[in-house]
């Protein structure tokens, strides 16, 4: 947020960076150790997933200001049982998608932090979410092997991207395109059509030939994934 970098530590701290210095601006106690941070364009709001399942919003003009009291969040968000492992925007909705590990997805009102829909389908914990703005659904994986894509308007899930063997562990909406991505913890990338929810490709990255390999390589579990639209990498 504003040209800069947030990190988040399991010292219960929030370290902000300046991007363009690379220069350490101010580190701010949080009450809990966070396992996912959200600026939220249209609040102005920086979101932060704690361990102990509470979220808490911080305005960011004012974590930048070192007279600002420690615990001085903006908004506390209350609900789920387990860790928070994904935070999404859903900004002409004015909401905050949320994921965690106790198998629940939640939507947030981004401006008072109430609630307004919990998503129930998952038997496993859930690492990740996304939003298809153009689209207008949630997507969110975890350890079930499948996708669930939700209509943020409707508490049921509306359609599962099957096909996966293992327990997936990042999903990307690309910009700017009907394209969903999953990958899982045993290398396998999947992009998927959003259109018709139909599997496009699917890539090994164990493959022969794959920019990712190299000679004598342990074969580690995939644990993140991101994408670059500018030159159409995953």
């Amino acid at each position: 947020p504003n040209g800069g970098l947030v990190v988040s530590s399991s010292a219960e701290t929030l370290t902000f960076w300046d991007a363009q210095k690379w220069a350490m601006r101010r580190t701010m106690m949080v009450p809990s150790p966070c396992a996912s941070l959200l600026a939220e364009p249209t609040s102005g709001l920086l979101f932060s997933g704690g361990n102990d399942g509470d979220i808490y919003g911080w305005h960011i003009h004012n974590c930048l200001n070192s007279n600002m009291k420690e615990g001085a969040h903006a908004l506390r968000m209350r609900g789920h049982t387990d860790i928070v492992t994904d935070l999404a925007a859903l900004p002409l909705l004015k909401a905050v998608i949320s994921t965690s590990m106790d198998t629940r997805a939640r939507l947030w009102d981004s401006e008072t932090g109430l609630m307004r829909k919990e998503f129930v389908g998952h038997r496993k914990g859930i690492l990740s979410c996304a939003y298809q703005e153009d689209y207008k659904f949630i997507v969110t994986a975890g350890s079930d092997h499948d996708a669930f894509v939700w209509n943020p308007f409707v508490d049921r899930c509306t359609f599962r991207l099957q096909g996966h063997n293992h327990s997936l562990v990042k999903v990307i909406v690309a910009p700017n395109s009907p394209q969903i991505i999953t990958t899982d913890v045993e290398r396998t990338v999947k992009i998927w059509d959003c259109r018709n929810f139909q599997c496009m490709q699917t890539l090994l990255l164990d493959e022969a030939g794959s920019v990712l390999e190299m000679p004598g390589e342990v074969k580690m579990p995939v644990t993140s994934m991101t994408f670059i639209p500018k030159m159409r990498r995953i």
